[in-house]
Formats: structure tokens, sequence, C-alpha cells
């Protein structure tokens, strides 16, 4: 019976594990366990589950460092990339009279020359409607603009003419899903006691779960998540622990053992 029940939990913790890391921990009779540690040196005393149980923690909370950190670099990016996007969205607003600033000069003189040098005036000769150059063609062309309107004070005229402002609307989600509510049959009910399409809204059942976690840094780790479908990380292993007075090695150097004195 008890082999049974040790077999079942085991084949659960298998279950939430990836590929990758049942390939490390081993199958059956041959698999790591805290409880009794590697297969080949068996020690199922408190101290030696203590000191495994605490190795995984300090792995899960090193992993949690990590996190940390990347995220903290991974919003500075984002901060300095939107503050950069910002910039340049004000450098574009610029842009144009920036341009017309650089080549105000040369606009100038060139505007004045195919205005008043003599070959373009004289009599015999009418203008070219084109003139090509290397760089490029000077053309003259009569260009008419219609009479607008202008908008000076956008405020003022959306107070004035509130037919003519856009209003987006956007659903209150959260109070409108406390106005609902859930029949016996799982459909959803309006306040007006309409049954709402699936298509609309659905309903899940209310459930129950035992939720074991790890408290590390601060922060709940929920230790059955994220490993139903195993794991897309690069992680090799539950890693190793040194001995009391070994020296920390690198773990992932080839041939290391993945569960040190464990």
């Amino acid at each position: 019976m008890q082999e049974t029940t040790n077999r079942s939990a085991l084949d659960r913790i298998m279950a939430m594990v990836s590929e990758q890391e049942a390939d490390t921990l081993g199958t059956g009779e041959e698999a790591y366990t805290i409880e009794r540690g590697k297969p080949g040196a068996p020690d199922d005393s408190l101290e030696a589950q203590a000191r495994r149980a605490t190795h995984h923690l300090q792995r899960i909370a090193q992993a949690d460092n990590l996190r940390t950190l990347r995220d903290k670099g991974l919003r500075e990016t984002i901060a300095y990339a939107q503050g950069m996007i910002a910039q340049a969205e004000r450098e574009l607003q610029d842009s144009e009279y920036q341009f017309l600033q650089d080549t105000r000069p040369d606009r100038y003189l060139l505007a004045d020359w195919y205005a008043t040098a003599r070959q373009f005036n004289e009599p015999s000769r009418p203008r070219a409607k084109t003139l090509d150059l290397g760089a490029g063609q000077l053309r003259e062309h009569r260009k008419t603009t219609p009479a607008r309107v202008v908008l000076i004070n956008e405020q003022e005229a959306a107070a004035a003419f509130p037919e003519y402002v856009e209003h987006r609307p956007k659903l209150r989600w959260g109070d409108l899903q406390k106005a609902l509510q859930i029949a016996p049959d799982g459909s959803v009910i309006a306040p007006s006691g309409e049954v709402l399409p699936r298509s609309m809204v659905s309903s899940l059942p209310r459930h129950s779960e035992d939720v074991l976690e790890a408290v590390v840094n601060g922060h709940k780790i929920d230790l059955k998540g994220g490993t139903d479908n195993g794991s897309d990380g690069a992680d090799d292993g539950p890693g190793g622990e040194p001995g009391p007075e070994s020296e920390p090695r690198d773990d992932d150097a080839e041939g290391a053992d993945v569960f040190g004195d464990l």
C-alpha cells in the first residue's frame, strides 16, 4: 500500500516536469527525490531532506533574484525607449521647421536668380516653365489654395459644438460584471433577466484547488504553476548543492553532476 502511494505521488511529480527535467531526475526507483536523495547514495534522514529542500528553495530564490534584475532592466529599457520615441516625435514635429531653416538661403537665392537673371527675362526668349539642372529642376506654375477655416482653440470649439466631439465608448467591465448573475445551468443573466448569448459572455464554475507556494524574497512562488506543459527555458535541472565544506562550482560545466552532493 505504501509503495503504491509513493509511486502515485511520484507519477504526479513527474507529470509536472518537462521531458528534459524528467531525463535529469530519472524515473521510477532510479528517480531523485528530496525524500531519499540520489539513487546511488540514498539518505532519507530528516537533516538530509531539509538540506535538499533548502537547496531547491535557494535555487528558486536565486531565479527570483535573476528575474527581478531582468525585469528591472527591461522596464528601464522600455522607459528609455519610450523617452526616445517621445523625443523622436518632438523632433519629427520640428523636422519641417528645421528643413525650412536649413534651406532658407538656398531657396532665397534660387528664387531671386530665377526671377531676376537676365536670361530669364529677355522678351525674345520666353521663360521656360521647367528648368532642368543637375541636382533637380526649377518649375514655375500657378498654385491655387482654396479658402479654409483654421482652428485656433480646440477646447473652445469643442465646448461650442459638442455634437462634433468624438466620444469613444469604453466598457466598464468591472461594474457590469458585478451586475450579472450566473444561473444554475451556467448561463449568464443580465439585470433585465435576459439570458446573454455565450458568444458575448460565459461563466466559469466555482472551484477550489490546493495551492503549494514557496515564499522567497517576499514573493509567493506557485510550485505547481507553469509546469503543466514543461519548461520553455534552458534550465538544466535541479542543479547541484555544494557540500558544507566544499568550494562553489559551476554546475553548467561539461560533465558536472547536476545534483552535486545531494
